[in-house]
């Protein structure tokens, strides 16, 4: 009888692992449509630098302030799989706010598009630490690494299409552009639903640790004494970094290099194509030599990646500067989020 209820569990693990990663792939076709011509969208409604600059940097701060009260949200539900159903819910609903900016909040855009996609944004860390906790329970140590890694490909793919539509639909509605934006958040909405209704088919075990809630100002004060409170301030300090001229790149194509919709696509797609190639990789090496070899190398090669947009002004040099971002940023992101998980697995993972 146990080696059947073991077998029937197994099934229903492999049955889940699919389905984790049909559902990471929706949600990548809905952050390529909205993440990645976020930007766009605020040149089109007439947004300044510093107007773009305050939309892509106030949500990152509300980010790293509500993620700590996802923990405490996440206690009101009995389950983590209805927690984290009813916050990709609302935020599908947030999506369709975007995409009434210009046609119902023309004479104050800008500050709708800011508290909106604020609201959006928001909703992500929300339901991360409830999501790491539970692949955590479920992806058996042993393969998370190529898991993880061929998640993050199916993914790649998946927003390298996302792109290249959305370029190519903005292209056809030049001349009424937000009918085509309208468009592109109507298919992220229905995507972030697919994503929705995807995770109803994914088992939740049983939680294996008890639940302790975490005293953010404990954790603070004691950051500096361990390994990953040291890793906190790498990471934050890279992103910080980073950002400065990340989230200004795709407003240098389109403004001041005067690229079309179609060529910023491209370029931008080529990124998601490097790093679904990477990903793979990425993971095997994880899985034989560890997560901190990779942080290093990757840590090595990102900040090159802005240096690398100074010496020209060519497109297609830009074109093979994203895929170097791609193949670095690619390992980084799946050395720190399998850092995270395993960290989870000797902590308390919520």
């Amino acid at each position: 009888m146990a080696l059947v209820a073991q077998k029937e569990l197994d099934e229903k693990v492999k049955k889940s692992l699919k389905f984790a990663t049909i559902e990471g792939g929706m949600y990548s076709v809905m952050s390529g449509l909205i993440d990645n011509f976020i930007n766009p969208f605020a040149i089109a409604l007439g947004a300044g630098n510093f107007a773009i600059g305050l939309i892509r940097a106030l949500p990152p701060l509300l980010v790293a302030i509500a993620q700590p009260f996802g923990l405490r949200l996440s206690g009101f539900f009995d389950s983590r799989k209805r927690y984290i159903r009813t916050v990709v819910f609302i935020q599908a609903i947030f999506l369709l706010l975007l995409l009434s900016i210009p046609f119902l909040f023309k004479s104050n855009s800008e500050l709708m598009l800011l508290i909106f996609f604020s609201l959006f944004s928001v909703t992500t860390p929300l339901v991360i630490p409830a999501w790491t906790s539970w692949m955590a329970d479920l992806v058996p140590e042993r393969i998370r690494g190529s898991y993880f890694g061929n998640r993050n490909m199916i993914g790649g793919i998946a927003t390298f299409f996302a792109i290249l539509v959305a370029g190519f639909i903005l292209s056809m509605f030049d001349e009424q552009i937000f009918l085509g934006f309208a468009i592109i958040f109507i298919l992220g909405t229905i995507f972030r639903m697919l994503s929705f209704a995807s995770f109803s088919k994914i088992y939740e075990p049983p939680m294996k640790y008890d639940e302790k809630r975490l005293n953010i100002f404990a954790f603070i004060r004691e950051i500096k004494n361990n390994d990953f409170g040291i890793f906190l301030l790498y990471y934050c300090s890279l992103i910080f970094s980073t950002s400065i001229a990340g989230f200004f790149f795709s407003v240098y194509m389109i403004r001041d290099l005067g690229l079309s919709y179609e060529a910023f696509a491209i370029i931008e797609s080529s990124l998601a194509l490097s790093a679904l190639i990477a990903n793979k990789y990425w993971g095997k090496i994880i899985d034989k030599f560890g997560n901190k070899l990779v942080l290093s190398v990757c840590g090595f090669l990102v900040p090159f990646v802005p240096l690398l947009w100074l010496t020209t002004k060519n497109p297609i040099f830009l074109l093979f500067f994203e895929i170097f971002s791609g193949f670095a940023w690619a390992g980084m992101n799946l050395a720190i989020f399998n850092y995270v998980l395993g960290y989870g697995s000797l902590k308390n993972k919520t």
